[in-house]
C-alpha cells in the first residue's frame, strides 16, 4: 500500500535537509515514511514548478507571507508566521500593509493560479457554497462574493460640523447671505 504524503510536507522536508537538520534525502524518506525513490520523484517534480514572475520580485518574508495566504491562513497569521510577530497587533497591521500592496496581491493571485484555484475556480467554488440550504453558509458565500466583486469597498463619509452645516443653509437660503466663505 502506498503512503500519501503532501507537498507541503515534502517541501518543508526539504528546507530541513537545506538547513542541515535533516542529512540527506534517504533520512527524510524514512521520517516521512515512503520509498527514496518516490521521495527523489516528487522532489524532481517539485523542482521544475517555477515560481511566477511577481513571486520572483518580493522579499522572503513577503513570500513566505504569500505562500501562507495562499494557503488560507487569514493575513494576521500569515505575517505572525512569516515575519514573527510578537503581538497580534503588529501582525494585524503588517498583513494589513501587505495586503494592499499591489505586488503582493498579484503574486499571491498568481500563486493560486498556478495551484489551480483560479478566480474561475474559486467563483464557482463560492456558487456552490452560496446554494446551500444552512443560511449562515450562504450568507458568509454572500459576503465573499462581494468581497470578490468589489461591492463591499470602504466609503468615505464626510462629517460637517454644525457650524459648517448652519453655512451651507445660509449659503443656499435666498434670504441670507453668507458673510464669510466656506471651506470644504
Amino acid at each position: 500500500m502506498r503512503k500519501k504524503v503532501s507537498d507541503a510536507a515534502i517541501i518543508a522536508g526539504m528546507r530541513l535537509i537545506e538547513r542541515g537538520e535533516v542529512p540527506d534525502q534517504e533520512h527524510l524518506a524514512k521520517e516521512l515514511g515512503i520509498s527514496a525513490p518516490g521521495l527523489c520523484q516528487r522532489i524532481k517534480r517539485l523542482k521544475r514548478f517555477q515560481p511566477p514572475e511577481s513571486f520572483a520580485r518580493l522579499t522572503p518574508q513577503q513570500r513566505e507571507f504569500c505562500l501562507n495566504r495562499a494557503e488560507g491562513m487569514t493575513s494576521k497569521a500569515a505575517a505572525e508566521r512569516a515575519y514573527g510577530c510578537s503581538s497580534p497587533g503588529s501582525a494585524k497591521s503588517i498583513g494589513s500593509k501587505l495586503l494592499r500592496d499591489p505586488d503582493i496581491g498579484m503574486a499571491i493571485a498568481d500563486l493560486m493560479h498556478t495551484a489551480g484555484i483560479g478566480r474561475r475556480r474559486r467563483i464557482e467554488r463560492l456558487r456552490y457554497v452560496i446554494e446551500q440550504d444552512d443560511p449562515s453558509v450562504v450568507v458568509r458565500g454572500l459576503d465573499l462574493a462581494a468581497r470578490m466583486a468589489g461591492d463591499l469597498q470602504p466609503q468615505q463619509i464626510e462629517i460637517y460640523s454644525l457650524a459648517e452645516v448652519r453655512q451651507l443653509i445660509a449659503m443656499i437660503s435666498i434670504d441670507k447671505p453668507v458673510t464669510e466663505p466656506v471651506e470644504i
